[in-house]
């Protein structure tokens, strides 16, 4: 006999309350300092979104789910993060119309003037097939947006079978454009545009030890941006199962700025704000059961303020705001898991 919903949520609240953290997590500092839902017109259950600017624009990439299909949408924004104009969904099917899009999770990405956008799709006419990870440059007309997207299938390394690629973190390393392939092992990719191919820069096979991380370790976020001539900043996430509920933490890694790319330091807390545990929990029509989702995809600088876009259990938008200068200080060397 199934559990009912409240039943679910009731059961899963209670082992919450006794998840044996150092400090309970309704007791943690509230690094975020502001939160702002984002509402795209005509896409009220949009999530996972990514930000930039390009071309004079504030851009916000997100993803759009009807249970069968699943598209990229673009929108423009003004300063205070309200959508202006109409939303557009990306076109991503030219060679193969006849499939339905299950486009995914883009994070978008400027090196030098062009716009870059990396997603996950699915392209087989069955829709059963391994995720595999697409990036494309994103062009504009001035009042439509065009995305030709290359999928990658030549990697330098051994993958697992019918692994699903999904979560890459893009960064540009001296005009070249990069990625966090993996954050267990930290293996960081260089993007060869136009020959469907990878290389390795680097991996580190040590596994970060945090404690609101699974035994899958931290996962994919945010975009990576230079926040010094030493140092790259990007936001992960990861999740845990506290008895029927998924639980998703944010928190915040920096890595080395120079070959090897090495993670030097990892936010002591995650990073929550007042909306991001609400109850009760929406139940998706797809996918998981009862979740709490926080899954960050794209960031940007403000003088002092570091703004994060992130989907918030599985049908919203939302921006939160972090000071620069009170995250470092909740940030701390990391600690690497003994085997």
């Amino acid at each position: 006999m199934k559990l009912k919903v409240k039943q679910i949520l009731l059961f899963g609240l209670l082992l919450r309350m006794n998840v044996s953290y150092a400090t309970p997590i309704d007791e943690l500092p509230r690094l975020v300092t502001e939160e702002k839902r984002i509402k795209i017109p005509h896409y009220r259950n949009a999530l996972n979104p990514s930000i930039a600017y390009w071309s004079g624009n504030l851009l916000l990439s997100f993803r759009e789910h009807n249970g069968e299909e699943s598209y990229i949408g673009l929108v423009k924004l003004d300063d205070n993060f309200n959508p202006i104009g109409t939303p557009q969904l990306l076109e991503t099917r030219f060679n193969d119309p006849q499939v339905p899009s299950r486009a995914e999770d883009a994070r978008l990405i400027v090196v030098g003037d062009k716009l870059y956008a990396f997603f996950n799709d699915d392209r087989t006419p069955s829709g059963c097939g391994p995720r595999t990870m697409h990036v494309g440059e994103i062009t504009s007309d001035g009042e439509h947006f065009y995305i030709k997207p290359e999928p990658f299938f030549k990697y330098d390394f051994v993958r697992g079978e019918g692994r699903v690629e999904k979560n890459w973190s893009p960064f540009q390393h001296l005009g070249e454009l990069c990625c966090i392939y993996n954050t267990e092992p930290f293996r960081v990719l260089q993007i060869l545009l136009g020959t469907n191919s990878t290389v390795t820069m680097s991996t580190d096979h040590r596994r970060i030890d945090w404690e609101w991380a699974d035994s899958n370790g931290l996962r994919g976020g945010t975009p990576a941006i230079l926040i010094n001539d030493d140092e790259y900043l990007t936001f992960f996430h990861s999740n845990t199962w506290l008895g029927e509920i998924r639980q998703f933490f944010m928190g915040a890694l920096i890595f080395s700025a120079h070959y090897p790319f090495l993670p030097k330091k990892i936010s002591k807390i995650p990073l929550i704000g007042d909306n991001f545990y609400r109850w009760p929990i929406y139940v998706a029509k797809w996918g998981w059961g009862p979740s709490r989702v926080v899954y960050p995809g794209g960031l940007l600088m403000r003088g002092e303020d570091i703004y994060i876009v992130y989907g918030l259990d599985n049908h919203e938008v939302w921006v939160a705001k972090v000071n620069k200068n009170t995250l470092s200080l909740h940030m701390e060397d990391i600690t690497w898991k003994k085997d």
